[in-house]
C-alpha cells in the first residue's frame, strides 16, 4: 500500500534570506536620504523645543521662574479639564458621536500637557513626561500628513536612525556644555540651580545655615547672588534645599530626554520587522536595560544630593516612558494586529509576561487599592446614568451586551472585578508587601542612610592619610560583602568617593581614581576567596548548614 505524502510543516526562514523576505513581503524599499532628512527635521523640533524650555542647555531655569506667577490659574484649569473628564467617564463619552468625542478628548489632553509644562515647580517631572510621551506621538501627525503612503512599519522603522542620531547630538552637546563655564553638577552648581529656580529654604536643624538676608542661605550672596562656601558656611548647608528635585531635573533633562529618544529608537528597530520571532526576546532585554538605568541614575543623582523626592519622578519618568513605547507600538500594530501573524505575535507576548504578570498586580494592588473603591462608587453611578439616559440617547452606539446588563456595576466593571477575583491572591497580596518594602528601602531608607553614611565617612577621613584610609574602606567592605542582601555598587561608589576625596592631594586625580579601581577589585576578589574557601569550602560538609 502506497503511504501518502504527509504534510510537512513550512520552514521557519534563515536568518540570512530574512532580509530579502522581508524586503518582498512587509512593506518594500526603505525610505530615500530627502525622506529621512525631512523626517529628522520634523522629528527634531519636539526635542528641541522642549530642551531649550526646560534644561538648563536653554531657558529651563527662567521658565521655572515665569511660570511660578501662573500656578493658581492652572491649578484651577487641572480642576475643570478633571471634573469635564469624569462628567464625560459618568455620561459615557465613548458612545457619543465621533466628532464631539475627538474634540473633547484632544481639549482634555492638550490642557494636561500644558498645564503639566507650567507647573514645573510643583511637578518637576511634568515636562519631560509630556516629552516622552508627545514625541512618539508625533509620529502619527508625521504619517499622515507627510508619509501618507508609506507603511507604518517602514515608517516606524525609520525613526530608529532618527532617533538614535538625534539622542546622540543631544548627548555630545550635553557633554560638551557640563565642560563649559562650570556647568558640571557640583555642590556650586546645585545651589545655583536651586536658588535660580526659586525652591524652598528650609533651616529646619540648620540654624547655622542662615544668611544675613531673610530666607537666604549663607553661601548666597544678596547682592550678587554669587555661590561661596566657607569653613563657616560648608557645602553640608545645601541640605537647606533637600525637598528641592526640580534644579537636578532641569540640570539633567538632556540626558533624561536622550534616554527616552534611545529607547524608543530601539524599539522602532525592532518594529522595523514586526513578526520577526525573535522580537519579544528583544523587548524584554531593553526594558530590563531601561530599569538598570534608571536605578543608577537614581543611586547617582541621590549621592550627588539631587533632592529627596527624585524617586517619585524616575517612576513617573518609567511610566512615561512605557506609555511612549506603547504608542510607538500602536502606530505599527493599528491595522497590522487584524492580521493572522499579528495574533500570534501577541499570543507570544501574552505568554511572555505570563511569569511576570503576578509582579506585575501585586504593584498594581499596591498602587490603586485607595483608589479602586472611588472607581466602583463612580461605576454604580456611571450604570445608574448609563441604564436611564444614555440607553435612550446613544441606543445605536450602544453594544447590545451593554444595553442588556442589569447589574449594579457596568458590564465592564463587573467582568474586571470577575477577573480580579480570579487571580492568585496569596501570591499577588506577597508580591505586593514587596514591592511596599522595597519602595520605602529605596526611598527612605536606602537613599538617606547612604547619603548620612558616606558624608560622615568622608568627614571623619579628611584628615588621614591615603593607607590608613584604605584599611577602613577594606574592613567596612569585607564586613558588608559578608551580608547576602548588600549588593556591590553601594561599596564600590564608597570606596571611589572616600579613597579618591582623600587621595587627590597626594596622587593627583586621576592617580586616585586608579588607586581606587585597583582597591575595589582586590577587595571583591578578597571577599570572593573569603566565601568560597574559609567559609563555602570548610562548612560545605556541615549538615546544619546545609539545613
Amino acid at each position: 500500500m502506497a503511504e501518502l505524502p504527509s504534510q510537512a510543516e513550512p520552514k521557519r526562514p534563515s536568518i540570512s534570506s530574512w532580509n530579502l523576505m522581508h524586503s518582498v513581503a512587509e512593506g518594500g524599499p526603505d525610505l530615500g536620504f530627502a525622506s529621512i532628512m525631512a523626517l529628522s527635521t520634523l522629528s527634531a523640533i519636539i526635542p528641541i523645543v522642549f530642551i531649550l524650555a526646560f534644561s538648563g542647555m536653554g531657558f529651563g531655569l527662567d521658565v521655572v521662574v515665569l511660570t511660578q506667577e501662573y500656578h493658581d490659574e492652572v491649578t484651577l484649569v487641572i480642576k475643570a479639564v478633571l471634573g469635564f473628564g469624569g462628567f464625560m467617564y459618568l455620561f459615557d463619552g465613548q458612545y457619543w458621536p465621533i466628532l464631539p468625542q475627538v474634540l473633547c478628548w484632544t481639549m482634555i489632553f492638550a490642557a494636561m500637557c500644558i498645564s503639566f509644562c507650567i507647573l514645573i515647580a510643583e511637578v518637576p517631572y511634568g515636562p519631560i513626561c509630556v516629552f516622552t510621551v508627545l514625541t512618539p506621538l508625533s509620529i502619527f501627525g508625521i504619517k499622515n500628513v507627510c508619509f501618507s503612503g508609506v507603511k507604518p512599519h517602514i515608517l516606524v522603522g525609520c525613526y530608529y536612525k532618527v532617533y538614535i542620531s538625534l539622542a546622540g547630538i543631544i548627548l555630545i552637546s550635553f557633554f560638551y556644555w557640563c565642560t563649559v563655564n562650570g556647568n558640571m553638577w557640583e555642590s556650586t552648581t546645585n545651589a545655583q540651580y536651586s536658588h535660580k529656580a526659586g525652591c524652598k529654604v528650609n533651616f529646619k536643624d540648620l540654624e547655622e545655615c542662615k544668611g544675613y538676608s531673610e530666607g537666604v542661605p549663607c553661601f548666597i550672596d544678596p547682592n550678587s547672588a554669587a555661590i561661596t562656601f566657607s569653613q563657616q558656611c560648608t557645602s553640608h548647608c545645601l541640605d537647606v534645599y533637600a525637598e528641592c528635585e526640580e534644579a537636578f531635573i532641569i540640570w539633567s533633562f538632556p540626558g533624561l530626554a536622550a534616554m527616552a529618544l534611545v529607547v524608543m529608537g530601539f524599539i522602532s528597530k525592532l518594529l522595523e520587522r514586526p513578526s520577526d520571532p525573535h522580537n519579544n526576546e528583544t523587548v524584554g532585554v531593553i526594558a530590563k536595560a531601561c530599569a538598570i538605568f534608571l536605578f543608577l541614575f537614581w543611586i547617582l543623582a541621590s549621592l550627588a544630593g539631587a533632592g529627596e523626592g527624585l524617586s517619585s519622578s524616575l517612576i513617573a519618568f518609567g511610566i512615561s516612558m512605557f506609555i511612549g513605547s506603547a504608542i510607538v507600538f500602536s502606530v505599527v500594530f493599528w491595522n497590522y494586529l487584524m492580521g493572522q501573524s499579528s495574533v500570534e505575535i501577541v499570543d507570544k507576548v501574552k505568554k511572555q509576561i505570563d511569569s511576570y504578570i503576578d509582579v506585575l498586580r501585586g504593584l498594581l494592588v499596591l498602587a490603586f487599592s485607595p483608589l479602586s473603591l472611588v472607581f466602583l462608587l463612580l461605576s454604580v453611578i456611571n450604570q445608574c446614568i448609563r441604564r436611564y439616559i444614555t440607553r435612550h440617547c446613544c441606543r445605536k452606539r450602544v453594544p447590545d451586551a451593554e444595553f442588556e446588563h442589569k447589574g449594579i456595576f457596568t458590564l465592564g466593571v463587573a467582568r474586571q472585578i470577575n477577573y480580579v477575583l480570579s487571580w492568585d491572591q496569596v501570591q499577588v497580596l506577597t508580591y505586593a508587601v514587596y514591592w511596599g518594602v522595597g519602595y520605602i528601602f529605596l526611598n527612605v531608607l536606602a537613599s538617606k542612610f547612604t547619603t548620612v553614611f558616606l558624608s560622615w565617612l568622608i568627614e571623619y577621613t579628611a584628615d588621614m592619610n591615603i593607607f590608613a584610609v584604605t584599611g577602613i574602606v577594606i574592613g567596612v567592605g569585607m564586613a558588608l560583602f559578608m551580608l547576602p542582601p548588600i549588593p556591590g555598587l553601594p561599596i564600590y561608589l564608597t570606596s571611589g568617593i572616600v579613597l579618591v576625596s582623600v587621595g587627590r592631594n597626594t596622587l593627583t586625580l586621576w592617580g586616585s581614581i586608579g588607586y581606587a579601581s585597583a582597591v575595589s577589585t582586590l577587595l571583591k576578589l578578597l571577599a570572593c576567596s573569603v566565601q568560597q574557601q574559609l567559609i563555602g569550602a570548610n562548612l560545605g560538609g556541615s549538615v546544619a548548614v546545609k539545613q
